[in-house]
């Protein structure tokens, strides 16, 4: 096994960290693993992450049920909605975009506003707002559902770094609630896109390098979720909120000219 290859299955062990530890960031940090240290395709990569995070998100979501930290509930009734606004998203927002708005490509300038908000989430999330308990209207989860959608499937990134900080500031729940929540959502998401890939696209998977990722990452999972376990919710919210400002942060840089 050559160095890159050993430093890219370390890599996956920090990446179901991450997953487990704050509910986000699988598809982020497995994307650039995939691409530079194992040398894999863009467009591959992208199938391969799907799975890889999809897979290691089911792992997630079961070990959180047996604590009932999963709000079905929201599940349904955020991300059904949430699938289906990415979709059109996708569809019918995306190709009608201007090639150019104030100077900016549509691609950087979406993904500015994208990262301006993440920004505004971590800070209130940092600020350590206090969940106020009860549950949302169903209305009010599928629209906020919809919503969240809408700006993942436009700017074709996010997740949980957009999901978790929605579910804890817009609909209440507590950070570990918010997270094996979170898991569930991209469990099926991450599964439908990587079945959708297969049916619809000529896509190349070696298969020993995607299931041997996805152990690291669940080894990794499972790690990242017993700390924070054992973390407060104050320290687990302000761990997220350094987290997303990092990914926002690089974002802005990587979208100015």
């Amino acid at each position: 096994m050559e160095l890159l290859e050993i430093l890219g299955y370390v890599a996956a062990i920090f990446t179901g960290f991450v997953l487990g530890a704050l509910g986000s960031g699988g598809s982020i940090l497995a994307l650039p693993v995939l691409m530079y240290l194992f040398g894999i395709e863009p467009v591959e990569a992208t199938s391969y992450s799907l799975f890889i995070v999809g897979a290691t998100a089911v792992y997630g979501t079961i070990k959180n049920q047996r604590k009932s930290r999963v709000e079905w509930k929201v599940v349904l009734s955020f991300g059904a909605p949430m699938l289906i606004a990415v979709a059109v998203a996708r569809s019918f927002f995306i190709p009608y975009l201007p090639d150019e708005i104030l100077g900016f490509s549509s691609g950087q300038f979406i993904t500015l506003l994208f990262a301006i908000l993440m920004l505004f989430a971590a800070i209130a999330m940092w600020k350590g707002k206090k969940e106020k308990g009860g549950r949302r209207p169903m209305i009010v989860l599928i629209l906020q559902g919809f919503l969240t959608g809408l700006l993942t499937g436009t700017v074709g990134a996010g997740g949980g770094f957009i999901i978790v900080p929605v579910l804890v500031l817009g609909l209440s729940l507590s950070v570990k609630n918010a997270v094996g929540t979170s898991l569930a959502i991209i469990a099926v998401n991450s599964m439908i896109g990587f079945g959708s890939d297969l049916l619809v696209g000529k896509i190349s998977i070696d298969w020993q390098l995607i299931l041997l990722f996805t152990l690291m990452s669940a080894a990794g999972l499972y790690l990242g979720s017993r700390i924070a376990n054992k973390l407060p919710q104050a320290i687990l919210k302000k761990a997220f909120a350094v987290m997303v400002s990092l990914i926002a942060l690089s974002m802005i840089w990587a979208s100015i000219p």
